[in-house]
């Protein structure tokens, strides 16, 4: 999530739902345009709801005030996030030595009144934790971390030493802390699915889960690819910061230039500029701005180099930022070997790392908990099409082919890893979608994935 980068946690749990919950061929078959519509409108209020809500699924009366303006997630809701990439100073001394450094992913809101549940729970954990966990051991403020060759956790600036690090991920206390503001979110959502009128025995539709789950995906994506490019543009070179008021290139120059609260080329919460790049000009830099932004989100380690971007070594690459990258190509092709996207070479994903905790079941039907990745989950699919796609031939040589055999159009069912976006799969069927055709439901039509942290900014802001 936002303030750690270990691949477990938010995204197995949109991996494992876009798998196990939603490769179900379940078709509304209601019997009269009003069921259709009151379908309809479920769907809307349960998506379209204050913590739900996302640009690329968003209803004909959204606008661009109702998402953060450089992600596109729900403005307001329970689990909105708004916080830096970026080393940022709260008090300077003269104006070269920083005294207190808020922490990269620590949101700013959670300090003050007004925050949201999530960035609250995040800034008293955070406050806490600091004062316990200073480095030693590998704990640092609610991170577990580890360094490369043995460097130190903070830099020369009393900073979290990012560059160095090998290992940055949440630590199980905090983890519990803020898994649960999730649960509760998941809850008030799934309350949303019910009519006052139904017996409390009632199940949410199909529909509207499978929406509501696309949804949460588009959320999840979102986050990573703005932080993607957050990241990207505080490289060397360049080193303008963004964030919920600063978004695009262009917002943040008009920051920059502002003067009221900016030190020269730099913004005055901001860390003094790379001793190698000081010299680069604000205007240079807007320029390197733009052109990394146009990056695509598969890119490897943009840097600049000799005043262009260009494709940096994958060695380099700082953790949260390949972390980010690989987020996104597991999302945006499910079931692809996450192994094989270009990374560190001392970094691997571990089977731990990449399962989600899925309820199975053995030949006896008997329910069972495993450990399971989203390439597995695909494979036991697949599997069981092609034994039902038999079955259905065995029948019709049985039955000498007064049964026909379907096998075929079983198969066409099956999905090749990598072919697909969980964003796409989680959301309606071909069959629903049609169900409801001539209904103004959201995102009846999936939006295609950005593939570079501008065209998300523009989608915010549409």
């Amino acid at each position: 999530m936002d303030f750690g980068v270990k691949t477990t946690s938010i995204r197995n749990l949109v991996a494992g739902t876009a798998i196990s919950g939603a490769l179900a061929i379940t078709v509304f078959t209601g019997s009269s345009q009003n069921s259709k519509k009151t379908l309809a409108e479920k769907i809307n209020a349960a998506t379209q709801s204050a913590n739900m809500k996302v640009a690329q699924v968003r209803s004909k009366s959204s606008s661009s005030k109702d998402f953060n303006q450089n992600d596109g997630n729900a403005f307001g809701s329970t689990t909105t996030y708004h916080s830096y990439t970026w080393d940022y100073c709260q008090n300077w001394v003269g104006q070269d030595l920083c005294e207190k450094w808020l922490d990269p992913y620590i949101s700013e809101h959670g300090f003050g009144g007004e925050q949201s549940v999530l960035e609250g729970k995040v800034a008293s954990i955070y406050s806490q934790m600091k004062e316990s966990y200073k480095g030693e051991g590998g704990k640092y403020a609610i991170w577990n971390v580890k360094t490369k060759g043995g460097a130190p956790i903070l830099d020369e600036q009393g900073r979290l030493n990012r560059k160095a690090l090998t290992q940055f991920e949440i630590n199980d206390e905090a983890k519990a802390a803020l898994d649960a503001v999730g649960v509760e979110a998941a809850k008030d959502a799934i309350a949303g699915t019910f009519n006052e009128n139904e017996p409390k025995e009632t199940m949410p539709n199909m529909e509207t889960l499978r929406a509501l789950a696309q949804n949460l995906t588009w959320t999840y994506r979102n986050h990573l690819v703005a932080k993607l490019g957050e990241l990207r543009r505080m490289k060397e070179g360049i080193e303008l910061p963004g964030g919920e008021n600063m978004t695009g290139c262009d917002s943040i120059m008009n920051s920059q230039k502002q003067g009221e609260q900016d030190d020269g080329d730099k913004h005055y919460n901001q860390a003094e500029l790379a001793e190698d790049t000081q010299d680069v000009e604000l205007e240079q830099r807007m320029q390197l701005c733009r052109q990394m932004m146009a990056k695509s989100v598969r890119d490897v380690n943009p840097t600049v180099k000799n005043g262009q971007i260009s494709s940096g070594d994958p060695n380099s690459e700082q953790i949260d930022e390949w972390r980010a990258r690989v987020n996104i190509a597991i999302l945006d092709n499910l079931g692809i070997e996450a192994n094989e996207i270009p990374k560190p070479s001392d970094a691997v994903l571990t089977q731990e790392e990449l399962s989600s905790d899925t309820i199975a079941y053995d030949d006896d039907g008997k329910e069972k908990r495993v450990l399971i990745t989203p390439k597995e989950q695909l494979e036991h699919y697949n599997a069981a099409l092609e034994k039902a796609a038999k079955k259905q031939a065995e029948l019709a040589k049985r039955t000498l082919g007064h049964i026909p055999d379907e096998g075929n159009l079983t198969r066409s069912n099956q999905i090749t890893p990598g072919s697909i976006s969980a964003m796409k799969l989680n959301g309606l069927t071909k069959e629903m979608k049609k169900s409801l055709k001539g209904e103004d439901v959201a995102g009846l039509k999936t939006a295609q994935p950005e593939m570079t942290p501008e065209e998300l900014i523009q989608t915010a802001n549409q």
